[in-house]
């Protein structure tokens, strides 16, 4: 039994998506940049592609630096946007401005 459920674990625990759609429209996988690259797997063996559909994102993306593997790829250079209002003269720099 212990050996049948090791070969299962090895049959079956190295799979995942390779490719995965991301859509404002919710016609993909994930309607989220940062949530499908959030899926995607840690330290992964093959190269994982997140194709993003035309749209405008307004997100802050953040990619660690376990997923070594990782393509991002836009579906035209002119109608994907990812925006995100983050930047140093915005915080409240207290004492040190």
């Amino acid at each position: 039994m212990f050996i049948i459920n090791i070969f299962s674990f090895r049959v079956y625990g190295n799979d995942y998506k390779t490719y995965l759609v991301v859509a404002k429209d919710g016609t993909g996988d994930y309607t989220s940049i940062q949530k499908a690259i959030e899926a995607c797997k840690g330290f992964p063996y093959k190269r994982v592609t997140v194709f993003i559909k035309n749209g405008v994102y307004h997100e802050k993306v953040m990619i660690p630096a376990w997923n070594t593997k990782l393509s991002i790829v836009g579906q035209s250079k002119d109608s994907v946007v990812i925006t995100y209002g983050d930047y140093f003269s915005k915080i409240n720099k207290g004492r040190n401005s």
